[in-house]
């Protein structure tokens, strides 16, 4: 009877060490990929559509300005990418990327998110993931894509934040 609680004990001990390390061990790796600048005259559709989504307030994203004035060869398209590595042993879940605006950026949405589908992206345990931003922006002479990156997930429901700067 002895034996018997000691080992209950030790698996109790093991088990409650695993629960441990999973959750205080998971955390996202974050790799920046890269960042695609794409006019938005070659998007007319997809500026269009946004244009009219701030226009309504009605944007599934963050509007850094209440109007998308002027036409698409005013503004570019800037595609950020980064991977997400789940080294842990629970599922991260809810990613999503956001970019910090600057002072020519109008706004950003992630992949879907423009045609009102909110992508559900959960990173598996040893799983790697890419995810995209899309940032809306005025041309300039001196357009930059070197932007911090905020990448947010929940584990368990708790939230994390990592921040990441591309191009920096």
């Amino acid at each position: 009877m002895r034996t018997a609680a000691i080992v209950a004990v030790v698996l109790v001990l093991i088990a409650g060490s695993v629960l441990v390390y999973g959750l205080i061990g998971t955390r996202l790796g974050v790799t920046p990929v890269s960042a695609q600048v794409i006019p938005a005259s070659q998007q007319a559709g997809e500026f269009l559509r946004l244009q009219q989504a701030v226009g309504r307030n009605a944007l599934v994203g963050t509007a850094f300005e209440r109007e998308v004035a002027g036409s698409a060869e005013e503004y570019s398209l800037v595609v950020y990418t980064v991977a997400l590595k789940n080294t842990g042993l629970l599922p991260a879940e809810m990613a999503e990327l956001i970019v910090s605006p600057a002072a020519n950026d109008v706004l950003c949405y992630t992949d879907l998110s423009a045609q009102g589908r909110i992508p559900q992206v959960t990173v598996s345990p040893g799983g790697t993931v890419n995810i995209r931003c899309v940032l809306l922006t005025k041309n300039t002479q001196r357009m930059s894509t070197v932007r911090d990156l905020y990448v947010s997930y929940y584990i368990w429901g708790h939230p994390f934040s990592i921040k990441v700067t591309y191009g920096g």
